[in-house]
């Protein structure tokens, strides 16, 4: 990272002989610390002026209090224009609104899903929870499910009176610092009209060692609340939107 320190320490005149023509092997401060410049340079090569962290903030701010103004004034934003807007700010802070590849009706079958588990964290929130940090970012939404999830075990599952699959339900969690990472494996009982948990369901945050989660955690109940969204069709159309995508990258010639 390009440290203010940096930029003090070659702001002087005395450090221009450091961006001619080597003449010798710099010391390991000063290639560290070029090297770190370059980087960032590189880093910011291929981002537009306005999308910096300085014309991307007045971008946001704008649009922040348009959005506001609107709200306090009883003009009402469509849904749609409204989505344009906080995909707008997204945008100008350097973060991508969508994901690149993500098919729109797979991802509004993964938005319906994400949806169903928001609630259901919402009315579980005052029961027991391994981790209820975990709970409590579900319940207010700030989670995505991954495409590394593994669920196309379900796939053999629909329809039928009962099944049993082992998954992997990957979230990235928003958080204070750098996105958390969470893996779920569910062991999972499905039916036509309710799916349980079985013992041995575990979870890892960020890599750490896995953690047992009992069949009654709140987490598990949500997550399961949300993956049997219409029979669980609604998320096994997502993961498989999601294979036949891989699989299409991974057969294009090198």
């Amino acid at each position: 990272m390009l440290t203010l320190d940096d930029l003090d320490h070659f702001s002087s005149p005395a450090m221009a002989h450091l961006f001619a023509p080597a003449t010798r092997q710099p010391d390991a401060d000063t290639l560290a610390r070029l090297t770190r410049i370059v980087a960032c340079l590189g880093f910011c090569r291929d981002v537009a002026s306005d999308e910096l962290a300085e014309g991307g903030l007045l971008v946001a701010r704008r649009a922040l209090r348009s959005a506001l103004r609107g709200q306090q004034r009883g003009r009402r934003m469509p849904a749609d224009e409204l989505k344009k807007v906080l995909e707008g700010l997204l945008l100008a802070v350097g973060d991508q609104p969508w994901r690149a590849g993500e098919a729109p009706d797979a991802a509004e079958e993964r938005h319906a899903v994400e949806a169903e588990i928001q609630n259901a964290a919402d009315s579980l929130i005052t029961e027991d929870s391994v981790d209820l940090a975990l709970l409590g970012a579900l319940a207010r939404g700030e989670f995505e499910i991954l495409p590394s999830s593994n669920l196309m075990a379900l796939v053999e599952t629909l329809g039928r009176f009962s099944g049993a699959a082992a998954i992997d339900v990957d979230l990235a969690i928003d958080d204070a610092g750098p996105v958390q990472l969470v893996r779920v494996h569910l062991l999972v009982e499905s039916g036509f009209w309710r799916w349980t948990a079985k013992e041995g369901s575990c979870m890892s945050r960020n890599g750490d060692a896995a953690v047992f989660l009992p069949p009654d955690d709140a987490v598990v109940k949500a997550l399961l609340t949300g993956l049997a969204l219409r029979s669980g069709r609604a998320i096994t159309f997502w993961a498989d939107a999601v294979g036949a995508r891989d699989a299409s990258i991974e057969a294009q010639p090198a």
